[in-house]
């Protein structure tokens, strides 16, 4: 079966990390940098649009700056954003389809697809909903 977790991964809006950098002269350490560096990305543009250095607003590539620049990097914190489900008037069609195709559990075949346990067909994100697609098809030899 083909791994589908890739396919399936939300994109984070928020993460934050823990930056310690280390100013080194001669070999030897002078001062230690310790930062909590925040990226949030925009619901509207989808694009990272604001950072955050120790809560104050500072520019992307400011923030970006010093992760890049840090010696050790911890990510402490996400949220991943919550792909819309197709909703039932999808569902409906998807479970046309299934019946087409011969499937007498629709749920089964979703949940062997998806390599998880499925309740709704409404509830799937449309990735999901053509994995499913995909398998059923795929049972027959056929492509969706």
């Amino acid at each position: 079966m083909q791994d589908t977790t890739a396919q399936l991964q939300p994109r984070a809006t928020f993460r934050q990390w823990d930056t310690v950098t280390y100013d080194c002269m001669d070999g030897a350490v002078v001062q230690v940098r310790r930062h909590t560096v925040a990226l949030y990305r925009s619901k509207y543009t989808g694009k990272v649009a604001m950072g955050l250095i120790d809560g104050k607003a500072v520019s992307v590539a400011e923030a970006v700056r010093v992760l890049e620049g840090a010696d050790v990097t911890v990510k402490t914190s996400e949220v991943l954003e919550q792909p819309a489900h197709i909703g039932k008037a999808a569902a409906c069609e998807l479970h046309k389809e299934l019946g087409r195709l011969k499937f007498r559990n629709h749920y089964e075949a979703a949940s062997a697809a998806l390599e998880r346990p499925v309740n709704s067909l409404a509830a799937l994100t449309a990735a999901e909903a053509q994995i499913v697609r995909s398998y059923a098809y795929g049972q027959w030899g056929m492509t969706a």
